[in-house]
């Protein structure tokens, strides 16, 4: 299994074009993980895989310039242009302009001022020279944030419905829904809301994204600080989410198999956060295994 998984991981990172793959794999291996280990550790993996990634990201720019490279042997372009041709930056007549590596021609001026901030073309989106470790290891977290995001609002959706599942169950198994059970229900709404129509997240790791575009390798410290607490606060929510979602699987998959009333109380525990209980009601279905 090692080797097929190192072949293909060969193979992706010989393909630019299969990067968005790669990260699919990568970002389902973090998932599983999330749900099942603590979040420190999640974190510890992240940070191994993101180092590990930056080889991925040396391989695409291996033939990319530095920017100081880059800058040095800018050359005023031969091309004639057209009299109602003006540079995309500033929008105004080409001032001693020079051609970019993707074709698309812009002022002198403009390109020095921008370069600093901007590492691409803004027309076609190419990349113009290589950034260093510290912006991919932002834009890694980014993503994998909005990935995050995402998973926890599916999930949410999924335990809400399997609320109303579980409270079938119970009412068809003539056990009475406890007064904890319309609180988990309502607040599990209110989350679910709030998560689908709240942008501050979407918009703080855009905020991120677009700083670290126009940013200089030097300024992202802090907004890696940022971003990295951002990550950390999502995969313990992640991390919590999928728990429940684990908890109310079991507890219906049972209840459905075993149809124990032990089994009822600890789907109903976990679902409603009572850990305690859950435990308490674990130990009573592996004495009960016992006896049987």
């Amino acid at each position: 299994m090692d080797e097929l998984w190192q072949v293909l991981r060969a193979r992706l990172r010989n393909r630019p074009d299969s990067l968005p793959l790669l990260y699919c794999i990568e970002h389902i291996i973090i998932f599983l993980i999330c749900g099942y280990v603590s979040t420190p550790f999640s974190f510890v993996l992240f940070a191994y895989i993101a180092v590990r990634r930056h080889s991925v990201f040396l391989s695409l720019q291996s033939h990319l310039p530095s920017r100081a490279a880059l800058l040095a042997n800018l050359t005023t372009t031969i091309k004639t242009f057209d009299a109602n041709e003006v540079c995309f930056f500033c929008r105004d007549e080409f001032k001693d302009p020079i051609e970019l590596s993707c074709g698309h021609c812009m002022c002198r001026e403009c390109f020095e001022a921008a370069s600093d901030r901007i590492g691409w073309c803004l027309l076609c989106q190419t990349q113009l020279y290589a950034r260093g470790t510290l912006y991919h290891a932002i834009k890694s977290v980014v993503w994998t944030s909005h990935f995050f995001l995402t998973v926890a609002k599916i999930t949410i959706q999924v335990n809400l419905a399997l609320t109303f599942v579980l409270a079938l169950q119970w009412a068809y198994a003539g056990a009475p829904l406890e007064g904890a059970f319309y609180p988990a229900v309502f607040m599990t709404t209110v989350f679910l809301w709030k998560l689908r129509h709240w942008t501050g997240p979407r918009e703080f790791l855009d905020a991120v994204d677009n700083g670290a575009d126009q940013s200089t390798d030097d300024d992202l410290w802090q907004e890696l600080f940022l971003i990295a607490i951002a990550f950390w606060m999502g995969a313990a929510g992640l991390h919590y989410v999928l728990q429940v979602f684990n908890s109310a699987i079991i507890a219906i998959w049972t209840n459905w198999r075993e149809g124990s009333s032990a089994y009822w109380m600890c789907g109903r525990a976990a679902w409603l956060g009572d850990h305690s209980a859950c435990y308490a009601t674990r130990e009573e279905i592996r004495m009960m295994r016992t006896v049987r």
